[in-house]
Parts: structure tokens; sequence; C-alpha cells
């Protein structure tokens, strides 16, 4: 350690003191796995390619490639696969390591030219700070200042304070009170979106939400579905996860978001409404149709029902005959209305179909179900064929799709007769199933008559040779007897 004190300083007294390279910022023990996620920070007096440059540390070297350009001071140095999205900075890699890895005790840093010069070089020790918590080493101010932990900025200015890179991450929806169980497993339950307004993607991992009662919260993978790395200009939502009494329903509540204790942003509300969610539009808070992971959208009719016909199924040839069952895809979504109760038909000039009757009870949600609608068959020929219409409507509100019906189901008519025929006979002995046995006996006579006829209308020489072997089998079966008689005797 000593001689790589002594080497700085004979490169401090060789070097005219100039800061056009200078390493500004050290990742050498990230939080978790160091393998693609260690960085150096440089800053430099304009734009220059650090190509062929290379990077040293107290064991080994590696060149400079570069792998993103930017035309500003500052530029990264990492190893492969780290995930510079977002980062406003040139990027160079060295490959899979920087030097023989970042020793996360003590190391050295030194930048070297493509001439082997050395231009900038660091000691550095774990005693300074940032050892496996989430921050890096920098100097305070910008490549002057002495080294001390911060958070850490990838290609931005450092700071002192600790919720510099969350101040730009800031609370966008919550929902309080979810249809269904309030503390249900996520992804269901309640849950509060934040949005990064900011270029950069940054980590929430380990930052707090409290509510007014101070209960806590710690942003974990567990309480997300994608992770805790918010992405630039995008959105996180954090689930309570089964938290039990979170966010109130009712009366005055507060939600609270820290770094340590750096309080980055405070929203309270009070009332809430089951289903809707909080959000901000135009730098105000409303009740909302809830949009989690996605941008906030409000109108005037936000709170109305909406009712949509996606898709009307009416067979191969998309045609339907009367009496058919059709199979229609609907969206529902109930707003705020406090009524339940839908129906579903076809009309023409009349209704020509039974009602499909339902209800939808989940207030804010978009339910998209497949319903069936029984035709009537036109079995008296009154309706005509051609155009009719779809209506779904309820909620204060309707929608409309024109479909073609053309031809009928017969095989309903013989039903529709079968139950006239009931209707007729009621009161008497004769029963639904003796009237259907004897309607479909009428049919089967029907369907005979030509046979039967042939009988009925025979020809007399037909019946003379029929009648004729009848009395040729009487008279052997006589002759029989007599003979069997005489020989009895």
């Amino acid at each position: 350690m000593i001689k790589e004190i002594l080497l700085i300083l004979v490169f401090l007294l060789i070097i005219p003191n100039s800061y056009a390279f200078v390493i500004n910022e050290i990742m050498y023990n990230p939080e978790g796995d160091d393998n693609n996620n260690e960085y150096l920070e440089i800053i430099l007096d304009s734009y220059i390619n650090l190509s062929g440059y290379k990077i040293q540390d107290s064991i080994s070297e590696d060149s400079l490639q570069e792998l993103q350009y930017v035309n500003n001071n500052f530029a990264l140095i990492v190893e492969e696969g780290f995930n510079f999205t977002g980062i406003n900075s040139s990027v160079y890699s060295v490959g899979a390591t920087i030097g023989n890895n970042l020793n996360n005790d003590n190391d050295l840093v030194i930048l070297k030219d493509s001439n082997d010069s050395i231009l900038n070089a660091v000691s550095y020790s774990n005693s300074w700070g940032a050892d496996g918590n989430g921050k890096s080493l920098c100097r305070l101010p910008d490549e002057e200042g002495l080294w001390k932990e911060c958070v850490k900025t990838p290609g931005k200015a450092n700071s002192d304070e600790d919720q510099i890179g969350y101040n730009v991450v800031k609370i966008n929806e919550f929902l309080p009170d979810p249809n269904g169980d309030d503390d249900a497993p996520m992804p269901n339950g309640e849950w509060i979106e934040f949005f990064n307004d900011d270029d950069q993607d940054l980590d929430l991992s380990g930052l707090i939400i409290k509510d007014n009662s101070g209960k806590s919260l710690e942003i974990a993978d567990s309480n997300t579905l994608s992770g805790t790395i918010i992405k630039a200009n995008s959105y996180l939502v954090v689930y309570m996860n089964g938290l039990f009494g979170f966010l109130n329903n009712d009366g005055f509540e507060k939600i609270q978001f820290y770094n340590n204790n750096n309080l980055i942003e405070e929203v309270s509300y009070s009332d809430s409404e089951q289903g809707a969610s909080w959000a901000k539009v135009n730098g105000l808070w409303v009740k909302n149709t809830p949009t989690a992971g996605g941008s906030n959208i409000y109108t005037n009719d936000s709170y109305r029902a909406e009712l949509k016909i996606l898709d009307v199924d009416l067979g191969r040839d998309d045609k339907a005959k009367f009496g058919d069952i059709i199979k229609v895809k609907i969206s529902i979504n109930k707003g705020n209305s406090t009524k339940n109760a839908l129906s579903l038909f076809v009309e023409g000039a009349k209704e020509i179909s039974k009602k499909t009757k339902f209800n939808v009870y989940d207030n804010y949600i978009e339910n998209i179900i497949t319903l069936p609608i029984q035709l009537f068959p036109n079995c008296d020929n009154k309706f005509q064929n051609g155009e009719y219409k779809v209506v779904l409507e309820g909620l204060d509100d309707s929608d409309r799709e024109e479909i073609e019906i053309e031809g009928n189901n017969d095989d309903l008519c013989i039903i529709e007769k079968v139950k006239e025929e009931v209707k007729e006979n009621k009161g008497s002995k004769e029963t639904a199933k003796e009237v259907k046995a004897k309607t479909e006996k009428q049919k089967v006579t029907e369907d005979v008559a030509p046979v039967i006829a042939a009988v009925v209308y025979e020809s007399s020489g037909l019946k003379a040779q029929r009648n004729a072997m009848w009395f040729l089998n009487l008279l052997l079966i006589s002759l029989f007897v007599v003979l069997f008689w005489v020989k009895s005797k």
C-alpha cells in the first residue's frame, strides 16, 4: 500500500496540474453480485474518444473499447454485460472485469493513454465507505474534491445529498380500495405506482414507503412484478402484497416516500372509492380508472360505465339462421355505476331473440366475456331475411352491432309444433310425450306411405298366386294328418 501511495505522489509531481482526465467516481463493491455492476467514471475537459486507452489496477490492465458515444464531459468504464440503458454519457468496455476485478478492501486504479502515459490515478480503501451498501465513492465537488461515500450517479455530476437520484422519482398513482381483498397477494390488492422522470434507470431497492399510522414497507423484489429497477421515463408498481391495513379506505391518509431518513415525497388523500385509483393528471390528484404501470388518462367520462360489443360469432359463413344460437364477445366497465344488471339480445322492428340477462359487480375493471343469444325460429315466416342488430344495454349505456340473418333452423319448428299441440291439448289425458310420439309416428307414416300404397293397390294376378300358395300348403297338411291316422290303425 505504501508503494502505491508513493507511486501516486510521483505521478502528481510529474503530471501538470490539469484536470483533463479525472477519475471522478468508483463503484468497487456493488450491492449483491459484483459481476457486470462495477464501474469507473471519468471527467474530461471535452469529449475525447478513449478507445485504446487503458485502465489498470494493482495486478492487470485492460484496453478500452467504445460502446456508446455522447458528446459531453463524462465517460463511463464498465464490464461487459453492464446495463447502461438510460445513462447519458459515453460508455467504454474493458471486457469481463475491470483489471483483475476492483478489490472490495483496497486497490489502485490508474488511467493511461494509448502510449502508456499515466493520466490519473486513485488508491482507495473500503474504510472510505460505499462497501456493498449500494453507494459509490465519489469526489465532492467533482474533479477536485475529497473522496467520500455518495449516492451512485454514473455519467452524472456527483452530490452529497442522499436523495439525489431519487428526487426525480414521483408517486404517480395508487389504489387504496381495490375490488376484492385489500391485502390480496399481487397483482391484486393495494398498490402504489412510481414514475421516473429522468433519463437514466434507478434502483429503488431498500427505499421505504410509510403511511400515516407509521406502518412501513421496504421496496424489494418480493413486492414488485419486474424487480426494483425503475426504467428511465417509465413506471414501477409496488404492491402491498398481503400487508394488512396499509392504505386507509375512509378518512384521512398520508403516503410518505423515504430514502433512509430523507423524505423524497409526501401525498395525502381522504375518502376513497372502491375500484377507483387516485391518479396525478396535469398536476392534480383525481379519482380515476386504474392504469397500473401506464400513463394516467382522465376524461369527464372516466366515471361513466362503458359497454362495447367486440365480436359476434355467426358461424362459418358469417351468416346466422333464425333459430340459431350465436355467440357475442363483449367488454364491460362499470365505472362508478351503482347498477349491476345488463341484457344482450337481437332486434329488428321488434326483438327476435330471447334476452340473455346477467350482472356485473366490480367497478373500474374491464370485464371481457362471451355470451350466447338464442334467436327465435321463423316457423310461420313472420320474420324477413336481412340485417338485424345485436344490442348490449344496461348501466345507463348501450352498444349495437349489425348482423345478417338468412334462412331458418327447421329442426326447431318441429319442436315448436309439439309445444303448440301440448298447449292445445292442455287438460286432456294426452301428455307432451304422447303428443311428441304421435308427431314422430305421423312423420314415419309419411315416410313409408309409398310402401303401404304398393300393398293396397296390388294387382289381382298377384293376389291369385298368393292365395294358391296358401291352398296348397293347407292341402299338404291335411294329407299328412290322414296318412298318420290310417297307419296308426
